[in-house]
């Protein structure tokens, strides 16, 4: 999953639905366009309630489905990220769950991202540099 707090919105790709076990009918229908990475427009297919595990956390998030290749299997916008008080690091590569304790103070719970997110297909080609 792709956790980015300049969306706005939880996305879906149309791919995932059938890996989670859903179908078409499962999706609340909702007409809106969202743009994308390209600055094209992308018609939402409707919205979905899931659950979501995140180490022994269960969430709850709703997300748009949309057409799309993209290489994550979701993307966890600002709703996510705030309705369930964490922060995510780019620079760390990590998300930070802040945990509040019975009076007795404060911790964190940190999960590391995954050091190679992304497959390799016959589509990527590692470039590297050859000294003569």
């Amino acid at each position: 999953m792709l956790i980015d707090n300049g969306a706005f919105v939880n996305i879906l790709p149309t791919r995932i639905l059938s890996v989670i076990g859903k179908t078409v009918d499962d999706l609340i229908p909702y007409d809106v366009f969202m743009s994308d990475f390209s600055r094209g427009l992308s018609n939402t297919r409707g919205v979905i309630a899931l659950q979501l595990q995140v180490g022994a956390r269960v969430m709850g998030a709703t997300f748009f489905m949309i057409d799309s290749t993209s290489n994550y299997n979701l993307l966890l916008g600002r709703d996510w990220i705030h309705s369930n008080g964490c922060m995510p690091s780019s620079l760390h590569q990590d998300l930070i769950f802040l945990i509040v304790e019975d009076h007795e103070g404060q911790g964190m719970e940190v999960f590391w991202a995954e050091a190679n997110p992304f497959k390799a297909d016959i589509h990527n080609v590692e470039a590297m540099m050859y000294a003569e």
